[in-house]
């Protein structure tokens, strides 16, 4: 969904999904502090995960390269997924053929 957004649409799910992330640090932050309270001891608190930062990586450089309009071809979307693969040079060890993306 994301790689498929035009270049604001992806501008603001960025941001968004960079808010959450900033909330979800708070939230951990408070859950660290109700931790230490009696009225807690019992309660157990989720733990949050953030996703791994070459995924926000991964988003800003999409909208580098992202067209201004939406694009709901999956080729070219997986052109560009399979270029940063390729890029990383992760594609040889992975065995994947890059033509089964187009």
């Amino acid at each position: 969904m994301y790689f498929d957004m035009a270049k604001m649409d992806a501008i603001k799910a960025l941001e968004i999904y960079k808010r959450a992330g900033q909330q979800a640090e708070k939230l951990s932050a408070y859950y660290d502090y109700c931790k230490n309270l009696e009225l807690a001891k019992t309660f157990q608190f989720p733990t949050l995960r953030q996703p791994p930062s070459s995924f926000l990586a991964t988003m800003e450089e999409y909208i580098r390269e992202a067209p201004s309009v939406s694009i709901t071809r999956k080729s070219v979307v997986s052109a560009f997924i399979v270029s940063k693969i390729a890029s990383k040079k992760e594609i040889k060890t992975l065995n994947i053929n890059p033509l089964l993306f187009c």
